[in-house]
């Protein structure tokens, strides 16, 4: 993202394949994260420093896909995205709520508010994901977080699947981006491409690969 409100996406391997395209309208601090191999989600702000949240397809930077409104607030929005869930959790520095939206390309406005999570009491100072691997199978506990707030404390949020039965099911766990790498620099730097190595959750082994 780049300061004269557009983006560029390059392979280091290859200077001639930079593709550029529009980004947010505003003039503060943008975000950009991968959703799949065609398409972008970014945030930032429009024209009136209002938060806003884009989606991009790969083959046409120049329009977006949808350009939408998100929650009102005065600091940078921080998002993660989750490939095997399809969901998006926005945080921003300074706010209270935390909002998860689930991305669906084939949706008129593409991402759509799932939940909101209200701390009435703390602001955020800084916020990330845990590894897949940290989570608690037998809690039906599918993704963790870490954020830090402004009364000095870190606490760890979980995400669960509400369950009768309780214990692990497999069905919640689908194979994700191993920590262990699928090629070698050398490789790579040569025009080599090979697919990440999976992983995925059981309830012997906290990850099999």
């Amino acid at each position: 993202m780049l300061k004269n409100k557009s983006m560029i996406i390059v392979d280091p391997r290859q200077e001639s394949s930079a593709v550029k395209g529009n980004s947010h309208g505003g003039p503060r601090s943008q975000r950009v994260e991968w959703v799949d191999d065609q398409t972008l989600l970014t945030t930032g702000f429009d024209a009136q420093a209002k938060r806003q949240f884009g989606a991009w397809d790969l083959r046409n930077l120049e329009q977006p896909l949808v350009l939408g409104p998100l929650n009102e607030g005065s600091g940078v929005p921080y998002f993660f995205y989750d490939r095997e869930y399809r969901v998006m959790i926005l945080v921003g520095r300074g706010d209270n709520v935390s909002n998860i939206y689930h991305f669906d390309r084939t949706s008129p406005t593409i991402l759509n508010l799932l939940q909101t999570q209200n701390f009435l009491n703390s602001t955020q100072k800084a916020f990330c994901m845990m590894p897949k691997h940290a989570v608690d199978v037998s809690k039906q506990e599918i993704m963790k977080s870490v954020r830090v707030t402004n009364t000095s404390k870190v606490e760890v949020l979980s995400m669960r699947i509400p369950s009768r039965v309780g214990g692990f099911n497999q069905d919640y766990y689908p194979p994700f981006e191993a920590n262990e790498p699928s090629n070698t620099a050398e490789a790579w730097c040569a025009g080599t491409d090979v697919p990440a190595k999976t992983m995925q959750l059981s309830a012997i082994k906290k990850a099999q690969t």
